[in-house]
C-alpha cells in the first residue's frame, strides 16, 4: 500500500508501485507536485530508471516524455514527516480501504504507525490574560484558570497523564480560544499509551464534544480531524479503556452521534 499525497491536499491510497506508475506522470513526480509514503509511513523518495525528457520540434514546439520511476524507502530524506503530510492532508479520494481520513488514522494508529506527532497546538501560542477574558467569567472558569492558565501543550498532557478526571470539567468551562489549544492536549492524552483503562478520561470525551461542539466545528480542520480520530479509537478500543458498557454505555453508539453532530452542517 503507498500513500500519495498531492499538492491539493488530497490524499490517494494505492495498491502498488504499479498503480501509481499508472496514475502519475513522471515529469509531475519530478516536480514534486506528490510526495509517497509507505505503508510504515516512511518517504518514498522516487528514483528514475529512465529519466524525463523534453525538447522541442524545429525549435518552436516544445514536447515532454515522461520517464519510468521507482519509489526507494528513506527513512532519513529531508521531507516533512507522514504525520505532518496527514495533518495537512484536507480530503481522502475514495478507495477500497478507507472510509475517511479518521478511518484512516485510526486504522494506521493501530498499527503503530506515527499519525498524531504534529500537534496543531504547538503552531499556536499559549492562550493569554485576554484569551481568558474574552467572555463574561462563570462561576467555574475561575478553576480552570488556576489550573491551565500559562500552561504549555506539554505541561497541560502532562496534568491529563497526572490525573485526568481532577482537570477534564476544566474543558467543558473555559473560553473558546484556551478550548482549541488545551482540546489538542487532552486527545493526544487519549491518544497515548496512559490513558489505558482510563475509563472516565474516555468517557468524558463525548460529553465534552457534545456540550462544546458549536465551537469544535470552528476550529481548525486538523483540530477536528483529531477529534474525529479520538473518537473512532474510542468506538474500537472500549475495552482498552476498560470502559465496560453496563457503566458508560456503547461507545460505538456514542461516536456515531458524535461524528454525526460534527459532520453536520447547522
Amino acid at each position: 500500500m503507498i500513500f500519495a499525497f498531492v499538492e491539493d491536499g488530497t490524499l490517494t491510497v494505492h495498491e502498488d508501485l504499479a498503480s501509481v506508475q499508472r496514475e502519475y506522470e513522471g515529469v509531475d513526480v519530478e516536480s514534486k507536485v506528490v510526495h509517497f509514503y509507505d505503508e510504515q509511513g516512511v518517504f518514498l523518495e522516487p528514483k528514475f530508471v529512465v529519466p524525463n525528457r523534453e525538447g522541442k520540434v524545429l525549435g518552436l514546439f516544445g514536447w515532454v516524455s515522461s520517464g519510468v520511476f521507482q519509489l526507494i524507502p528513506n527513512a532519513n530524506a529531508a521531507q516533512d514527516s507522514f504525520a505532518v503530510a496527514l495533518y495537512e492532508a484536507s480530503s481522502l479520494a475514495p478507495n477500497p480501504w478507507f472510509e475517511s481520513l479518521a478511518h484512516l488514522k485510526s486504522e494506521l494508529s493501530a498499527r503503530g504507525v506515527p499519525v498524531t506527532s504534529l500537534r496543531p497546538s504547538k503552531l499556536k501560542r499559549v492562550p493569554t490574560e485576554k484569551d481568558w477574558r474574552s467572555v463574561p467569567w462563570c462561576l467555574d472558569i475561575p478553576f480552570a484558570y488556576d489550573h491551565f492558565f500559562g500552561k504549555t501543550h506539554l505541561e497541560a498532557v502532562q496534568l491529563f497523564e497526572e490525573n485526568a478526571i481532577a482537570y477534564l470539567d476544566d474543558l467543558h468551562h473555559m473560553p473558546r480560544p484556551c478550548l482549541e489549544y488545551y482540546l489538542d492536549a487532552y486527545v493526544d492524552y487519549l491518544l497515548s499509551e496512559r490513558s489505558a483503562c482510563d475509563s472516565d478520561g474516555a468517557s468524558f470525551f463525548f460529553g465534552l464534544v457534545e456540550t462544546r461542539i458549536d465551537d469544535i466545528k470552528t476550529f481548525p480542520f486538523g483540530t477536528v480531524e483529531r477529534v474525529k480520530l479520538v473518537l473512532e479509537k474510542l468506538a474500537t478500543h472500549q475495552s482498552w479503556y476498560a470502559a465496560d458498557r453496563e457503566i458508560y454505555g456503547d461507545f460505538s453508539t456514542k461516536t456515531k452521534q458524535m461524528l454525526g453532530l460534527l459532520n453536520s452542517k447547522d
